[in-house]
Formats: structure tokens, C-alpha cells, sequence
């Protein structure tokens, strides 16, 4: 089971939150998230901490179409496409894919619902 709790942090300009994972009542997995606006670049910037230990080379960037978020980053290990699409005010989906070939292709590595409890 995974929960997120989170805050609008620092004035306003920031959303922080943190992840924890749990299996049979031992964290398995843990991630801290910040969220921010860049005005300069015009689009939303996102960091993505955790517990596999890979710190981002640089934060992830995207912009909202609709309810939903789409971010993207680039590292020696490839690209990846963040999707957060919000369906109403207690739930959201959320996909990971990655591409070994600049963006051509993409592969799904995980996705998962959640609802606010």
C-alpha cells in the first residue's frame, strides 16, 4: 500500500510531499516530491527523491493540458514521461514510461490510481 501526504510549502510556491510504501507492515519504498512553477521557462518543475538512491540530474519539466500533467526528463539512462491526470478532487492516475531511444518509443514501467482516504 502507498500513501502521499502533502502541503503547499514555502509561500505558496511550492508543493512538497512525501511517499511511503508499505508490504506486510515494513516500508519497502520511500520518495519525496517538490513541485514548483518555473515563469521564467513557463512550465511546472518537479524533483523526485527516493530510496533507490538515483538523485534527478535535473528536475523534470511539463505543462498541464486539461487535468492533466505530463513531465519529462532526460538522464544518462534514458528519458522519461511522467503523466499525473486528476479525476475530480480525491483521485488522480499516475504513469511512469521510459524510452532508451530519444522519445521515439516508450515503455511503461509502472501505473497506479489513487484516492484520497
Amino acid at each position: 500500500m502507498g500513501r502521499l501526504t502533502g502541503k503547499v510549502d514555502l509561500d505558496g510556491f511550492f508543493v512538497v510531499s512525501d511517499y511511503v510504501e508499505t508490504k506486510d507492515d515494513k516500508t519497502v519504498f520511500r520518495g519525496h516530491n517538490v513541485f514548483g512553477w518555473d515563469g521564467q521557462a513557463n512550465n511546472v518543475v518537479w524533483y523526485w527523491f527516493d530510496s533507490m538512491g538515483y538523485p534527478p540530474a535535473a528536475a523534470s519539466r511539463g505543462t498541464w493540458d486539461g487535468d492533466t500533467l505530463v513531465l519529462r526528463s532526460s538522464s544518462p539512462q534514458g528519458e522519461g514521461r511522467y503523466t499525473f491526470r486528476f479525476e475530480g478532487k480525491d483521485r488522480y492516475y499516475f504513469a511512469i514510461e521510459n524510452s532508451r531511444d530519444g522519445g521515439k518509443s516508450w515503455q511503461k514501467f509502472m501505473e497506479g490510481n489513487y484516492k484520497r482516504v
